[in-house]
């Protein structure tokens, strides 16, 4: 699966979902993670390290190579509501209730086993890697605590939008915004990230499928 050149600094590789690569001269920021394989082609493109992994949500298709990534030295962020969806996987799992059980929500998704986080991407703050910032815009809909990273690459206003929304501006899974049986919450969280994305004002819109 070769990567793909979106803009001088940022590629793309297609994976269990889209990896996106921000690239530093021999150093890089990854948006998720996919099952990590894209390790073996940053040298492609002349990168040495990865510096940072940032997830838009704990699905296991967005992480569950991070922890081979983890291994070569990157650090992990992860949308602040989530984070115990990472570093306490397994004692989710140990409380999580599995039979006769009518909550559909795509918590049956998260990874079996827990990874350590090095920083949380806190709603509506900052995170900054050398001379690049990432706006954490709250993007629930898909999940309780998505969020959508906006940045400024190669001179466009870039925003990563998670499982927020396909390519096409279509819905990537309707199943995952019933969140308890027939209910509608989900559905309404997604209309209410749309419509705070598109006053943004982004140039272009880079989701996790698609």
């Amino acid at each position: 699966m070769p990567l793909t050149q979106i803009s001088e600094h940022l590629y793309r590789y297609a994976d269990s979902c889209n990896v996106y690569v921000l690239i530093d001269g021999d150093a890089a920021l990854l948006i998720d993670a996919g099952s990590g394989a894209v390790l073996d082609h940053l040298p492609e493109i002349g990168v040495k390290k990865v510096e940072w992994v940032l997830h838009t949500h704990h699905h296991r298709d967005q992480c569950w190579g991070t922890p081979r990534l983890r291994d070569h030295g990157a650090k992990v962020a992860v949308p602040e509501y989530e984070r115990h969806l990472f570093d306490q996987a397994e004692l989710y799992w140990q409380t999580r209730r599995v039979f006769d059980n009518y909550n559909d929500r795509n918590t049956f998704f998260t990874l079996g086993q827990s990874i350590p986080v090095d920083a949380v991407l806190e709603d509506y703050e900052t995170f900054r890697w050398r001379d690049h910032e990432f706006y954490v815009l709250p993007a629930k809909g898909h999940t309780f605590g998505s969020s959508t990273l906006i940045a400024r690459i190669d001179g466009r206003l870039v925003a990563f939008t998670g499982d927020l929304m396909a390519a096409g501006g279509k819905l990537y899974q309707l199943h995952a915004m019933e969140y308890t049986y027939g209910s509608m919450e989900g559905v309404m969280f997604t209309l209410q990230s749309i419509q705070a994305l598109k006053k943004k004002k982004v140039a272009v819109g880079l989701p996790s499928h698609g």
